[in-house]
């Protein structure tokens, strides 16, 4: 179906953030996925980097976009792209939560620091 009802959704807690899946293989698309991700106020994040690009655009408070050493905070209709294979970490640095809409491809995989790799639930 072309329209998925907000109802659809598949909601995922991981890391103290809240993913909503709308656009993922389980939920019928072939080759996209796009989540809303919502994180608390003072959301530290978790490094990690990821095997295929993202883009997020923050829809509501601020994101703090660490790579490379560099950091910068992103707020409401800013887009942040994540390259692929890159050392980032994510956070909320503000006093209320911050949510962004992200897409990327299927196939995603996340890497941590220590060898460890997940393919996210929102995104399968």
């Amino acid at each position: 179906m072309p329209i998925i009802p907000a109802d659809a959704a598949r909601v995922h807690h991981a890391h103290g953030g809240t993913w909503t899946s709308y656009v993922s293989p389980g939920l019928g698309s072939d080759d996209l996925c796009a989540w809303r991700i919502t994180l608390p106020a003072g959301a530290t994040g978790v490094p990690h980097r990821v095997n295929h690009e993202e883009v997020l655009l923050v829809l509501t408070g601020e994101l703090r976009y660490e790579e490379g050493g560099d950091a910068s905070t992103a707020r409401p209709g800013d887009v942040i792209r994540i390259p692929a294979d890159t050392p980032v970490n994510l956070a909320n640095p503000g006093d209320t939560p911050a949510t962004a809409w992200v897409t990327t491809r299927s196939g995603l995989v996340g890497t941590f620091p220590d060898g460890s790799r997940v393919t996210p639930e929102w995104t399968r």
